[in-house]
């Protein structure tokens, strides 16, 4: 690997390995943010190691580049992507405990995985006394000039988890229903059912009800599923924030804003924006239109609105091929040479008319991530501590599994990437 010095001068040199006086040092792309300058994240220590390990195993099983921001799709099971992000979280605190602590979780889901792809590869790392399948499934490498193999891989991949998934027991109600307030404008009502905002971002107003949250048939995190309550009405933003929103924001208050991801326009979708970003334009805003009127939505209050009274996979059902008339996902963007996010809008809506809730754009929502509970819970909120904010919908660059209603996946909230933005929740009074 090569070595990355960057002294006082700003003079770049590679292949050096030395430590100098008020020099950065360590591995470009392998680095942790301690070695590479950041000051703010301590002195380099013996969990730099950890963060480069994480990067080098992503490389290995992907053979994807280290620098790029990890895309879950590249590994075969999700559980081994929560470890590797917690390898790479750029505080030193929150990655694994020792290397110890890292095998440990290795170990686990390779005994775990046995029946898998990254469960073969394991076995075969670990040697003659970890458990083996009986007749392996081959590996089928992913090559980073062909984007098209790599996600034709990916949705194998899916397929192969699919069919080792446990079914669900029968008779298993995976949601359930929601209020059918939504459904139809409520004329005697004094709320307006829809509400156009001071920069032209439209809403519309979610009753409150009930749902149950989670799916049987995912994935771990999307497990046990449980009833939730949303007691109170709120207004959902119909559309994804938009580059031209976003860029009145950036225009006023000097916000960060990521060119090279945004370039189909001003009806398009934002991308490029971290969590932490999106508290800055959440900001901007309810200071513009005075109070404190719009938020992220909850992870609940999310998916509520993405179910849009619907039980199924989907808003619009559970058959997959429909998704393209309803989403941008991979088979109609990434794989045709559209990877990027899309003017919003152009799909169907759900039943609800909130338009995106599949797919063009990742999302994030308010909270930190946590694992389900079973308990009925009302307007649930996130732990107050924790490293990942949650993001949801799916994107341009993602399998139709992944825009799934109930999928989940987290990241840290600095994280800006080219297939994750955010939609707005308003609340229904000031």
């Amino acid at each position: 690997l090569s070595r990355f010095v960057k002294n006082v001068n700003n003079e770049t040199h590679s292949e050096m390995t030395v430590l100098r006086r008020d020099a950065v040092y360590g591995t470009r792309d392998y680095g942790c943010p301690e070695q590479l300058g950041r000051n703010e994240y301590g002195v380099p220590g013996v969990k730099c190691d950890l963060f480069a390990f994480g990067k080098t195993l992503y490389r290995l099983l992907t053979n994807r580049p280290a620098g790029e921001n990890m895309n879950p799709n590249y590994l075969p099971v999700p559980a081994l992507y929560d470890l590797l992000m917690s390898c790479v979280n750029f505080v030193p605190d929150e990655r694994p405990a020792s290397a110890t602590v890292l095998v440990e979780g290795l170990e686990k889901i390779q005994k775990s995985e046995t029946q898998s792809i990254f469960g073969s590869f394991l076995s075969k790392i670990w040697g003659k006394n970890s458990p083996r399948p009986a007749s392996p499934t081959p590996t089928k490498q992913i090559s980073p000039t062909t984007p098209d193999i790599s996600r034709s891989h990916a949705r194998q991949r899916n397929a192969l988890e699919d069919a080792l998934r446990p079914a669900p027991q029968s008779g298993a109600n995976m949601h359930s229903f929601a209020s059918r307030g939504n459904e139809e404008k409520d004329i005697s009502s004094p709320t307006p059912d829809i509400y156009t905002n001071s920069i032209g971002m439209k809403f519309k107003l979610i009753k409150a009800g009930k749902f149950q949250m989670g799916s049987e048939k995912g994935q771990n995190r999307e497990k046990p599923v449980h009833w939730v309550e949303i007691t109170k009405d709120f207004y959902m933003g119909i559309y994804q924030v938009t580059v031209g929103q976003y860029k009145k924001y950036v225009d006023e208050k000097g916000g960060y804003f990521a060119p090279d991801y945004n370039k189909q326009g001003d009806n398009a979708a934002v991308t490029g924006v971290s969590w932490d970003d999106a508290q800055g334009f959440i900001s901007w805003l309810n200071e513009k239109e005075g109070g404190e009127h719009y938020r992220l939505p909850t992870e609940a209050q999310w998916e509520y609105s993405a179910r849009a009274g619907t039980t199924t996979e989907y808003s619009f059902g559970d058959d997959s091929s429909l998704l393209g008339d309803y989403a941008w996902y991979d088979e109609n963007a990434y794989d045709v040479g559209e990877q990027y996010a899309h003017i919003v809008g152009q799909k169907k809506p759900n039943p609800w008319g909130l338009y995106d809730m599949h797919g063009n754009v990742w999302e994030w929502v308010a909270d930190i991530y946590s694992s389900y509970s079973s308990s009925l819970s009302s307007d649930p909120t996130s732990p107050s501590t924790g490293s990942y904010r949650v993001y949801r919908g799916g994107g341009w660059n993602f399998t139709a599994s992944n825009c799934r209603a109930a999928f989940r996946y987290s990241y840290s909230p600095v994280s800006r990437v080219d297939f994750l933005g955010f939609r707005l929740l308003k609340l229904s009074t000031p």
